[in-house]
């Protein structure tokens, strides 16, 4: 009967030192193994999102180019009021209307385009460098030691360009 009375003893004891030991294992043997990254540095300077910028910049400024061109046109009709003039001021303002509509669209899709790829890249870092957790946004102060931005920027954009890493 006295064991009986010493089992919950035991089994409180027990769980105490297996927390113990998971506390001490967990902070003691893998403080690399939680790393930060700062998206926004990723982000911008991860070489899709440069490419696509300029891609998308080039097709904006050809869209701008022919709105300005319906703008200067629209500027040189003397008779505001007559149906060609009205035409014109119509068109001015679908074409606006598409150019920030496509800027819009465009610029969500390829943000969401990125985000997708840096994800995928970012699994492969941490996989490959043995991390365990990679944070990244509203954190409010990281030690130095543990931002891992630099090293995972490099390796992403290697990654982007089709090279193999280890």
């Amino acid at each position: 009967m006295n064991k009986l009375k010493l089992l919950p003893l035991i089994n409180t004891l027990l769980i105490i030192g297996l927390i113990l030991f998971y506390v001490f294992n967990a902070t003691s043997n893998n403080k690399e193994s939680i790393v930060y990254v700062n998206n926004a540095k990723l982000f911008n300077e991860f070489q899709m999102t440069k490419e696509m910028r300029t891609i998308g910049e080039d097709q904006m400024q050809e869209k701008r180019k022919i709105l300005d061109g319906l703008v200067t046109n629209y500027q040189s009709i003397e008779d505001k009021t007559s149906e060609a003039s009205q035409s014109l001021q119509n068109r001015i303002v679908i074409l606006n209307q598409e150019l920030q509509e496509f800027q819009q669209d465009y610029f969500n899709s390829v943000n969401q385009k990125i985000t997708d790829r840096l994800d995928v890249y970012l699994e492969e870092f941490g996989k490959a460098k043995g991390l365990k957790f990679i944070l990244g946004s509203n954190i409010l102060y990281v030690e130095d030691t543990i931002e891992v931005t630099d090293e995972a920027l490099q390796y992403i954009n290697q990654r982007y360009n089709g090279l193999q890493l280890n």
